[in-house]
């Protein structure tokens, strides 16, 4: 059975981060990407200086995940979702 989404979707954030005077940045910059029929994910996370830049990106492009694309969707969602990606 299709699954059916109630609308399609895009959201984009930006943060930026200060890094207090006497700290610094360990975690590796991210860039990853994912792109499905269903749409794509786009996280990444970079220092620049005493700061850190992190821009996330969600693009649902189609009402209905046929069966044959659930696999890729859920990936998707799951990057998106993923706790140690966000700001």
């Amino acid at each position: 059975t299709p699954f059916v989404l109630p609308f399609m979707l895009t959201e984009k954030y930006v943060y930026t981060i200060e890094i207090p005077a006497g700290y610094e940045f360990v975690n590796k910059k991210a860039n990853d990407r994912l792109k499905s029929e269903a749409g794509s994910v786009s996280i990444e996370v970079k220092p620049k200086g005493n700061q850190i830049e992190i821009t996330r990106e969600i693009k649902i492009l189609q009402p209905t995940v046929n069966p044959a694309e659930y696999e890729e969707f859920r990936t998707m969602i799951t990057q998106w979702l993923d706790k140690n990606l966000r700001a």
